[in-house]
């Protein structure tokens, strides 16, 4: 599905500049942002979740993902994303 998409995520972020965040849910998404869209990205621990974080080269856009299904993360890395998307000044 990831390979498949990939083009469609590249065209949709072509003509949508609206989108401010694009949330990578899978340690397996966060790499193919990082490979195909240029992300650059950073980790960051929160108990057993890993986090990443950062922007679309040349875009300015925001990207946040993380290691595992979300219904598995901690609720203090679900607090961390929210945290993460305000420092980088995305709107709720």
């Amino acid at each position: 599905m990831i390979e498949r998409d990939r083009e469609f995520l590249a065209a949709l972020l072509a003509e949508n500049r609206n989108i401010e965040l694009v949330l990578a849910t899978t340690k397996q998404v966060v790499d193919e942002m990082i490979r195909s869209h240029g992300a650059d990205m950073q980790e960051e621990r929160v108990g057993r979740d890993r986090l990443f974080h950062g922007e679309l080269q040349g875009r300015g856009l925001k990207v946040i993902g993380w290691n595992r299904p979300t219904r598995f993360l901690s609720k203090e890395a679900k607090q961390r994303i929210g945290e993460i998307a305000a420092e980088r000044g995305v709107r709720p």
